[in-house]
């Protein structure tokens, strides 16, 4: 059977609770997360790297906070850059957004008149663009998405060959599943630290 892969957009370096939180909640349904540890640089390459992994990609995720994100050399961050070529590429997309991105701190949010306008336009574009769901506390998101994204998955199923490839499409398999089951480690490994909260600072939200 094959593995269903989705990328993950993000348009902040920051919530780094809420981004473990997501792949442990992608993790949770079934699904094999590309794209979190691309490094966006301003260069072609980079740019090749994020373009041949979205096309890879069964389905699209984007974490949006409260900020637009850092800039791309077109003008757009580069969230907003990867969520459009996703749409030209006809891929399944959700939209996991904060719903209170306003309460969010300072530092997790845009504070000036230009990146308050930037960030609100390219929310209207997602939430009208992507199926979208909403969180708060960045625990909801382990809890939410495998309810969630199965749903999601069923109304947008994806049908891909099975055909192996000439060199060695088993070996590629067996790295793929090999590769899974290690994600799977590291996620009950993940759910143990942010119990504890050893090892991860806690975002305050204000109510």
């Amino acid at each position: 059977m094959h593995q269903k892969k989705i990328f993950i957009s993000t348009a902040s370096e920051g919530l780094i609770n809420a981004r473990f939180e997501l792949l442990i909640g992608l993790l949770k349904s079934g699904l094999y997360p590309l794209g979190m540890d691309i490094k966006r640089q301003n260069d072609n390459a980079s740019w090749a790297q994020v373009q041949d992994a979205i096309k890879e990609a069964d389905y699209y995720v984007i974490l949006l906070g409260g900020h637009y994100g850092e800039l791309s050399p077109i003008g757009l961050s580069h969230a907003h850059r990867e969520f459009v070529y996703a749409v030209t590429k006809n891929k399944p997309i959700l939209a996991v957004l904060h719903e209170k991105p306003h309460l969010l701190p300072d530092d997790f949010k845009e504070t000036t008149r230009e990146g308050k306008v930037r960030f609100l336009d390219f929310r209207r574009l997602v939430e009208d663009k992507s199926t979208t769901c909403y969180w708060l506390r960045h625990s909801d998101l382990s809890t939410m998405l495998p309810k969630v994204v199965p749903r999601w998955m069923s109304r947008y199923p994806v049908q891909r060959s099975e055909k192996a490839s000439v060199n060695g499409g088993s070996e590629s398999h067996a790295s793929l599943l090999a590769e899974i089951e290690r994600l799977r480690l590291r996620v009950k490994e993940l759910e143990g630290e942010l119990k504890t909260g050893s090892k991860y600072v806690q975002v305050p939200i204000e109510w």
